[in-house]
């Protein structure tokens, strides 16, 4: 059984994310000036609603279905989502961190996302090469169980940048559990009021509280 399972969100607490999803949206402008923008943004709130979360994939199907996106716009599109430079928007701190914690456990990247997009964004980073697994997942919160069937270990420790995330943690896992709470990204300023365990203002800030 593993001792310590270190468990790492990615969006927003190994990468920008929310610069990455700015950038990417200048980069699908550059094809189609506004038009393609709105387009595009209108199916990625579509299909979040519709499935929890924005299933890239589903978001390009859209645009040709219900947006009338013509296959070559549909081409160029998915070439900039497959090309994109994912590894520059990996958060300074991050692969230091992993390497650290890899010396005290199982390091995991815990996601919730698509199940083509998310992989593609992760692999396509530095960081997924330094980890012991990446999963992801529909909902972290609603499979706690098949985590600790899979990786059963004496203590998991959660290290993500959403409050709610790690209380849901905190409440299965009990004593067994660490929190640890990123405040970065769009969701920083909603964790004024902490309970996870820790609460660091970057990434990088974490590797001191496993010393």
């Amino acid at each position: 059984m593993t001792l310590t399972l270190f468990c790492l969100d990615f969006d927003e607490t190994l990468a920008n994310t929310d610069r990455l999803r700015a950038d990417l949206t200048e980069a699908i402008r550059s094809l189609g000036k506004d038009e393609l923008t709105t387009i595009y943004q209108e199916a990625y709130e579509t299909t979040r609603e519709e499935h929890g979360v924005p299933r890239i994939p589903l978001v390009l199907k859209t645009m040709v279905e219900r947006y009338g996106l013509d296959h070559k716009k549909h081409r160029q599109l998915a070439d900039v989502i497959h090309n994109f430079p994912y590894q520059n928007y990996i958060y300074p701190g991050s692969e230091e961190l992993v390497a650290k914690l890899r010396k005290q456990g199982k390091v995991v990247i815990v996601s919730d996302g698509d199940s083509f997009f998310q992989p593609h964004k992760i692999y396509a980073t530095s960081v997924a090469r330094l980890v012991d697994d990446v999963i992801i997942l529909t909902s972290k919160v609603d499979s706690f169980d098949d985590l600790s069937g899979y990786y059963p270990a004496e203590h998991y420790v959660f290290i993500d940048d959403k409050q709610r995330v790690l209380d849901a943690a905190k409440a299965y896992f009990g004593e067994q559990a660490t929190t640890v709470l990123v405040r970065q990204g769009r969701y920083a300023s909603d964790s004024n009021e902490s309970t996870a365990d820790h609460s660091v203002a970057t990434i990088a800030e974490v590797a001191s509280l496993f010393s």
